[in-house]
């Protein structure tokens, strides 16, 4: 054998050691570290983090109905002054809108006015049932929209907003899952759009 060939054996030996050695120090050290902090790594670490909607502010529409809403997003009255709408609200986040509005309606079920009304959305799949302000609610997906539905006493409740499991999904789930009416027993019921602002406690 030449002296060529034994090098080159030689070569490729030391080559495939010093590959392996360097594998195995590298899975050693991260495995001593993830001991020494008592932590691993799992694909949640990876991932980036999602901000959570709470519920920091509440409105009131003179409408008769509240809902509460997180700080950093913009609660807006554009109810028209054609008297077509009771109120049309839209909260906005980062150019994400999620519409609040309060129609009147002579149907009596969402189904109805679904199938039957001219400004009704169509093409849309029902995804599930809920409640607004304890009155049976669909909530359907129409493209890249999620819609809560729900008729009650003449007017119909639509809420549309993004469906991507982001941000302003969630603020349209916190929407919906603190919306109520007005006390109908109250002698003073509300005559203008009121923003409160939750109690922050200082420790």
């Amino acid at each position: 054998m030449s002296k060529t060939n034994i090098f080159l054996i030689v070569f490729i030996i030391l080559l495939l050691g010093g590959v392996i050695g360097g594998g195995a120090y590298f899975f050693y050290n991260r495995n001593q570290n993830q001991k020494g902090t008592g932590e691993k790594t799992s694909v949640g670490d990876l991932l980036p983090f999602k901000k959570k909607a709470t519920a920091d502010k509440t409105y009131t529409d003179e409408a008769g109905f509240s809902f509460s809403y997180p700080k950093d997003v913009t609660v807006e009255d554009v109810t028209p002054e054609d008297g077509k709408a009771y109120s049309v609200l839209t909260l906005t986040y980062q150019e994400k809108v999620v519409t609040l509005q309060a129609l009147e309606t002579s149907y009596k079920t969402v189904e109805d006015w679904l199938a039957k009304d001219k400004s009704a959305p169509k093409g849309v799949t029902l995804v599930g049932a809920t409640t607004l302000g304890a009155v049976s609610a669909k909530q359907y997906s129409l493209g890249d929209k999620l819609m809560t539905v729900a008729v009650d006493q003449g007017v119909v409740y639509l809420i549309e907003g993004p469906q991507d499991g982001d941000y302003m999904e969630d603020t349209q789930n916190l929407l919906v899952s603190t919306f109520a009416f007005a006390d109908m027993e109250s002698n003073t019921p509300a005559t203008t759009n009121v923003v409160y602002e939750e109690e922050e406690v200082v420790e």
